[in-house]
């Protein structure tokens, strides 16, 4: 008995056809409903299809669209359509013009066509197929003889597609060469539940819509409540390309056993593949084991694509696999020419119409287009394929071009083999490959390196050991270089040169005398400054600079007075550089700027007030206005006013701003709040919570930070004890012989540390401290020199800045002087002198300036009975004198109308 048991590969293609097999009301072939009015679609009125399938395919002509609906939406939202006619005027024109009548409005029908057409278009760019048709004529049927719900489906399918008419900007409909297709998904339904046949449509010579409906009559006249609406016509999408596929892997169109037999089937759906054999070794070279003559490729490949196509050619079964970019295409398109050269079909499918045009598009510019046809919808068509074969068979009768030599190819291939050989050969005694020597020359040159100025001869000969060592000798001294700065600049430069001549011996030795010098005077005045700062004297120039450093740190101080410094530095001393102190004390600062800032538009209960709970009624009021005459808006409204110290704005975003910049307020202060804990272990005493100079004690923190870190101090008292050695910056200079005329300031010793001269205060510390440096040596020079010296103890002139021209005072004797000081320069500020110099300013006098000359300076005014602030304003640490503030800035009087607290120079009297 024969056993009728299917196949593993018959199973399988049943499965595969059930699941093609779409013939629900859900699919639009089976069920159209054309009562929806938002559908992608568009119905068709007041027309016949013997008349429109004339024009569109018996005369392949254009047809335009004609609205007949408002646009206008009535008071339940919907698009008013207008309805068909029950029988059109056959006398008027309407059947035969070259217009279709639809329901909707000329804006509905003109937004309807263009999603139509956009999405044909997509539909074709993706698939390859068309999916826009014209339903011509409708079946109506019943799933049962006792169902009210009627069923329409479409019968006649008309391939049309929508083009830009560029004089009106509308679309017009155009019918495609394609054939006219048969509702095969009706066709199957009908037979599968019906028992009935669904003619075929023959579209002969003379053929019309007409006559395939009378045999649709025909074929369905034993259904009751069936019937055909022969003019009812809709352009929508219809897909039936699945059930193409179903009939396809149908067993009864094909011979016996023919899908059962075949080794590619059962490969595929069933038993698998035996693994071949490699035709190429891990570390096979393909040149040796192919021959140029035999490699078919009409577009560039490389390597690994080489070895695929020859694969394939040699009947492997493999799968090629890589992201977007790694050359599948082209690998596809020379398995393609490699098939046709080896005389083979090759039926070339993608899910994508850009992946089929890519690869054609190739072959085409290989000269091949003669070997491909295009079998996808825009050239599915018997015209088409009829034009194509005609030219394929007129274009195989020409001459083919004659083919290249290939030994002149297997010459050039050696020849481009042998220098790869070299170029990747280790050359000795370094090891070095020419293609690595160049690669590292091209990093050179796009990094932008300058080309090397050495000598060649001798450095073929440099093995790994050598090359290494100068590597390193190199590096050491590039690191050198860093170090010391440019050569030409090095202390040491020319110690080699000892063959010098008499005269540059004795310009040398003046030299090195005179640096001798100046390094004396300089670890002189240095040790004198630290002794001063209770610091180790410094014995190298890093040292020396270390010390400038610090008193770069140490010329600007935090505090305003040295009692505050006294209760500051013990304070902050040992935590300084802790985060955790800046932190806290950054919240600090923050809570007071933000409270301070808020505190004009708020009261003192806000900072405790829950606001978070009253912001969600407030952005929701802002959101919409029908929330704000609600409760909740109103009552969150109401409690904002009580917290503010000012009238409620009445706008919702203002009153939400508000609770917003209260919430941020409420949130540092929070931070505070964590932050508290550590703050008042560490300031002990000086905590007074939220009332705590957060800002001062933050800056004297990071002040300290600097200083610990720049100086050697240790311990507090150090510290207190070099701000109160150091002279303020800040403050004015003394009165000396410097403002007394030339003859009382002979009196003074010249360059004794009896009289100190004071500059004006440079612009920064550093600057001070270089001006120090400077005239250390000079002064130290001037000491040890015998030469009579000028009596005068008087500074060298300076240029002055052409806004603010010196003033000098009255002559002041230093004898005046408690101690013995260097002669200074006391002088007024340019503010009280222009205020002295205007006549508004002018003491109560009848007297009148004389008159001065064209072309003259302006005379300086006397000094007056009340002398300037800047010039009496003084400070010391060290000394038990302290003027008072209030004696150190008077009242104005004639001479200056400016008062400390306006004068420029209140700088300067800072710290007094």
């Amino acid at each position: 008995m024969p056993d009728h048991t299917p196949s593993p590969v018959s199973r399988a293609l049943d499965a595969a056809r059930r699941k093609l097999l779409e013939t629900g009301t859900r699919n639009r072939l089976i069920h159209v409903n054309r009562a929806n009015a938002r559908a992608n679609c568009l119905n068709v009125i007041n027309e016949r299809a013997d008349e429109v399938f004339s024009i569109l395919r018996l005369q392949g002509r254009r047809m335009r669209f004609r609205a007949l609906g408002k646009d206008k939406a009535d008071a339940a939202g919907e698009v008013p359509l207008a309805l068909a006619e029950a029988a059109p005027d056959e006398d008027s024109g309407r059947l035969t013009d070259h217009f279709l009548e639809t329901p909707l409005g000329p804006d509905a029908l003109a937004r309807r066509l263009l999603r139509l057409a956009g999405d044909a278009r997509t539909a074709e760019e993706e698939q390859g197929v068309n999916l826009l048709y014209l339903a011509l004529g409708f079946l109506r049927w019943k799933e049962a003889p006792s169902s009210d719900v009627v069923r329409e489906a479409p019968l006649v399918l008309l391939p049309v597609q929508l083009v830009r008419n560029e004089r009106s900007s509308t679309f017009d409909l155009v019918c495609r060469e394609d054939d006219l297709s048969t509702n095969l998904p009706l066709q199957e339904r009908l037979r599968q539940d019906f028992a009935i046949g669904l003619p075929e449509v023959d579209e002969a010579e003379g053929w019309t819509p007409a006559q395939y409906f009378a045999l649709v009559r025909e074929a369905t006249a034993g259904q009751r409540g069936w019937s055909v609406d022969a003019d009812g016509m809709q352009l929508g999408f219809f897909s039936f390309a699945k059930l193409l596929m179903h009939r396809d892997l149908d067993p009864a169109n094909w011979p016996e056993d023919a899908f059962a037999a075949n080794p590619l089937l059962q490969g595929l759906l069933a038993d698998g593949f035996e693994a071949d054999a490699p035709l190429f070794g891990p570390h096979d070279r393909l040149d040796a084991l192919l021959d140029p003559a035999r490699i078919i490729q009409v577009v560039d490949a490389d390597a690994s694509q080489t070895k695929v196509i020859e694969e394939v050619r040699h009947g492997a079964s493999l799968v090629v696999q890589g992201p977007p970019g790694t050359g599948k295409s082209q690998t596809i398109t020379n398995l393609i020419a490699a098939a046709a050269h080896d005389g083979k079909s090759v039926l070339f499918v993608a899910e994508k119409m850009a992946a089929l045009s890519v690869v054609h598009d190739r072959l085409v510019k290989a000269g091949l287009r003669d070997v491909c046809l295009e079998l996808h919808s825009r050239t599915a068509n018997k015209k088409a394929l009829a034009l194509e074969l005609g030219r394929t068979l007129s274009a195989s009768a020409q001459a083919l071009p004659e083919v290249g030599d290939p030994a002149r190819l297997r010459r050039t291939r050696d020849e481009l083999n042998r220098i790869a050989e070299l170029l990747h050969a280790a050359l000795p005694p370094s090891g070095q490959t020419p293609f690595r020597a160049l690669a590292e020359i091209v990093g050179f040159i796009g990094k932008g390196a300058p080309p090397p100025a050495i000598a060649l001869d001798g450095l073929e000969t440099l093995d790994g050991d050598a090359q290494a060592a100068a590597l390193a000798a190199i590096a050491a001294h590039v690191g050198a270089r860093a170090r010391t700065g440019p050569p030409e600049q090095h202390p040491f430069r020319g110690t080699q040169a000892i063959d010098l001549q008499p005269p540059e011996r004795s310009r040398l030795q003046v030299e090195l005398d005179a640096a001798v010098s100046e390094l004396d005077a300089l670890t002189a005045e240095a040790a004198a400054v630290a002794q001063a700062l209770q610091q180790p004297a410094p014995e190298s120039l890093a040292e020396v600079g270390a010390l400038c450093a610090g008193l770069a740190c140490l010329a600007n101080p935090p505090t305003e007075s040295p009692a505050d410094a006294a209760t500051t530095v013990p304070l902050l001393f040992a935590h300084a550089a802790q985060p955790r102190l800046l932190e806290g004390l950054q919240a600090g600062a923050d809570w007071a700027a933000a409270q301070q800032a808020a505190a004009a538009d708020f009261a003192t209960a806000a900072w405790t007030a829950d606001v978070a709970a009253l912001r969600p009624a407030l952005a929701k009021g802002q959101a919409s206005f029908l929330y704000r005459i609600f409760g909740g808006y109103r009552r969150a409204s109401a409690e904002l006013a009580t917290l503010l110290a000012a009238p409620l704005p009445g706008a919702a975003a203002e009153r939400l701003a508000l609770a917003d910049r209260l919430l941020e307020v409420q949130a540092r202060r929070r931070r505070l709040a964590e932050e508290e804990p550590a703050l008042q272990a560490v300031l002990g005493p000086e905590w007074r919570g939220e009332r705590t100079p957060f800002a001062a004690l933050l800056h004297a923190a990071r002040w300290l930070a600097t200083v610990r870190q720049a100086t050697g101090f240790t311990r507090p008292a150090q510290l207190l004890g070099a701000l109160a050695a150091l002279p303020d910056q800040r403050a004015p200079p003394p009165p000396c012989c410097a403002s007394a005329p030339r003859a009382a300031a002979n009196a003074c010793t010249p360059h004794s540390r009896a009289c100190t001269w004071t500059s004006p205060r440079p612009a920064s510390a550093r600057a001070a401290v270089q001006v120090a440096l400077r005239a250390a040596p000079t002064r130290a020079a001037a000491r040890r020199s015998s030469a009579p010296r000028s009596p005068s103890c008087a500074p060298p002139a300076r240029r002055w800045p052409r806004r603010r021209p010196p003033t000098r005072t009255g002559p002041t004797s230093c004898a005046a002087s408690p101690q013995p000081t260097k002669p200074a320069r006391a002088r007024s500020c340019a503010p009280c002198a222009r205020a002295a110099s205007r006549p508004r300013a002018r003491p109560r006098s009848s007297a009148t300036p004389a008159p001065r000359r064209a072309g003259t300076p302006p005379a300086v005014p006397a000094p007056s009975s009340t002398p300037c602030p800047r010039s009496t304003a003084t400070r010391s640490w060290g000394s038990s004198a302290r003027l008072s503030r209030s004696a150190s800035r008077p009242r104005a009087s004639s001479s200056c109308r400016a008062t400390s607290s306006r004068c420029r120079a209140a700088p300067w009297a800072r710290w007094a």
